[in-house]
């Protein structure tokens, strides 16, 4: 297996990532403490149970800090923030959605990025650096397609390879699509307005081309996604990346597709909580998410493209993974980066818009 490779290579990275920037991760000061606990907002499940394995478990050998991962849903832990005020704030590090992030640097409650302080973030490609005064996104995340193979075969179409593939009339009821409160039904908003001209500002024009799929039905969470393909209930749904590689693994019948005209990216981001009494613990903690070993490990068990440019060639090396992630310059260059302030002003009328059009149908 390509693992031992990995392992070797991986070494050589840490090398190189220690040379570049000048040794920080030894010379970061560990504060140790059994009272002291780093609370971290995520998403729950595998998402996790990942952060455990690839970063929390190396801080606290590293620094004697526990951690306490906070799982529930992005648009939540900005609430809770929100209705702290910078009081006794409930999270130290918040891991969110990019999209939602947004909303979160509108409300004041997450502190300014220091590169300095989080060396391993400098190893980001440009691409993942898109709001100024921020983190750099800590993955490449983005919304594909993923179809039922047999399905497709038998009723004699060929596999989707274009967004406009949803509107195949020879699919009609055999289409789920995600809805507004999963970041890849946001994304597939915003791709359907740029298909026709637009982009995220002005969204009433997509909802109603959305609305012309006749889709059999709309999904809240991957997993209803997931289900329903298996079951053969349906043909082809949008959905992250990552979920749509890891269904073809575990499900035969199931592939996973990026449209040609390349897609929209709502990657994860990583940051201090404004208020937060341990700031140099959070930071710490941070440039394990940035880092190599936790960058790799989300790429493996997750197929969410690493931002670390110091990876790309030890997942050239295999080829199999590097099938399924966005992970080089190259490619990053394909999604397309809202401007999630835009979006966000924009939604509200989108949402009334989609529940008149699309919900009331159902």
């Amino acid at each position: 297996m390509f693992f031992g490779d990995v392992i070797l290579k991986l070494l050589q990275v840490f090398v190189v990532a220690m040379l570049t920037v000048g040794g920080a991760l030894t010379s970061m000061p560990a504060v140790a403490g059994e009272d002291v606990v780093l609370r971290v907002s995520s998403w729950g499940g595998k998402s996790t149970q990942t952060q455990i394995k690839y970063a929390g478990d190396i801080f606290t050998n590293k620094t004697g800090v526990k951690v306490q991962f906070i799982d529930g849903a992005s648009i939540d832990h900005v609430a809770k923030l929100v209705a702290a005020r910078g009081r006794n704030v409930p999270y130290d590090v918040v891991l969110l959605d990019g999209d939602v992030r947004a909303q979160a640097i509108q409300a004041g409650v997450l502190e300014k990025f220091d590169y300095d302080k989080v060396p391993n973030a400098k190893l980001a490609f440009d691409e993942a650096k898109g709001t100024e005064g921020y983190s750099p996104d800590f993955d490449f995340v983005s919304a594909i397609f993923v179809y039922n193979a047999e399905k497709y075969q038998q009723a004699g179409i060929p596999a989707p390879a274009s967004w406009k593939d949803l509107w195949d009339k020879r699919l009609t009821g055999h289409v789920a699509l995600p809805d507004l409160a999963n970041g890849a039904g946001r994304a597939l908003l915003i791709q359907t307005s740029r298909l026709l001209g637009g982009d995220e500002s002005d969204l009433g024009k997509a909802v109603d081309e959305i609305a012309r799929v006749d889709a059999r039905s709309y999904w809240s969470t991957s997993q209803q996604a997931e289900q329903l393909i298996k079951s053969g209930d349906i043909w082809l749904t949008v959905i992250a990346d990552g979920r749509a590689y890891a269904l073809q693994d575990a499900y035969p019948p199931a592939r996973a597709v990026r449209p040609k005209e390349g897609s929209i990216a709502f990657a994860s981001t990583a940051d201090i909580v404004k208020g937060t009494p341990h700031p140099e613990l959070a930071a710490q903690f941070l440039n394990e998410i940035y880092g190599a070993l936790y960058q790799l490990g989300n790429a493996v068990d997750f197929y969410y493209g690493p931002t670390n440019r110091l990876l790309t060639p030890i997942i050239d090396a295999d080829k199999p993974l590097a099938a399924k992630l966005i992970y080089t310059t190259e490619q990053a260059k394909t999604l397309y980066h809202p401007d999630w302030n835009k979006y966000w002003a924009a939604h509200e009328r989108a949402q009334d818009l989609w529940n008149r059009t699309i919900t009331s149908r159902k």
